[in-house]
């Protein structure tokens, strides 16, 4: 009974809880919209009419990203010893500034091999981000609130981000298409 609230007001009133919770929110926010929207995208921003093309193209991006972030991230945490080093905060920084810096990119691509590149790019520091903020919500807490904290975690996200970023892209997508056809994914990569 008042154990349940004692330990879930333990955990919302930890501010590290609290700000990792809140970037590992919009980090799977902006993946879940890219990879939602990604093939609308290149038909009409990149104007890619080759369903093969596309299909092709975020394949490879899909698998390569994520690929390269794991091994950055292996590397990383070889490297420092472990998430809970006081230094993966700093990979965190790092890896999620040039995160944005590439999402950013993302929108002002043209071509296939551009665009292509700078999104892998973008998915490859984004899944080297992840574990490092994962691994911050599971050592902000005391051992036995683990499991909680990252049901919260998870609320959070599927809440707030990954289920609305995707409408969100479409809504931004939606009135402003006509005329400015990236402004949907600039909405997206901004709020990373």
């Amino acid at each position: 009974g008042m154990n349940y609230f004692i330990q879930m007001y333990t955990i919302l009133s930890n501010p590290v809880f609290i700000t990792a919770c809140c970037a590992r929110a919009m980090m799977a926010g902006t993946n879940t919209a890219l990879h939602f929207w990604i093939s609308d995208y290149m038909r009409n921003a990149l104007n890619i009419n080759d369903g093969r093309v596309i299909f092709i193209s975020y394949t490879i991006i899909s698998i390569a990203g994520p690929l390269g972030g794991t091994l950055a991230s292996t590397w990383t945490n070889f490297v420092l010893g472990g998430y809970e080093n006081k230094h993966s905060q700093l990979a965190l920084l790092f890896f999620h500034v040039v995160c944005c810096c590439f999402g950013i990119s993302v929108v002002f691509m043209k071509g296939l091999y551009s665009f292509g590149i700078t999104t892998m790019m973008f998915l490859v520091f984004s899944a080297s981000a992840l574990p490092i903020v994962y691994g911050i919500i599971l050592t902000s807490v005391d051992p036995e609130l683990k499991g909680m904290a990252y049901s919260i975690a998870n609320f959070v996200t599927m809440a707030l981000t990954s289920g609305p970023a995707p409408f969100l892209y479409g809504m931004v997508n939606d009135y402003y298409g006509d005329t400015h056809k990236n402004y949907g994914m600039l909405f997206i990569m901004l709020c990373d």
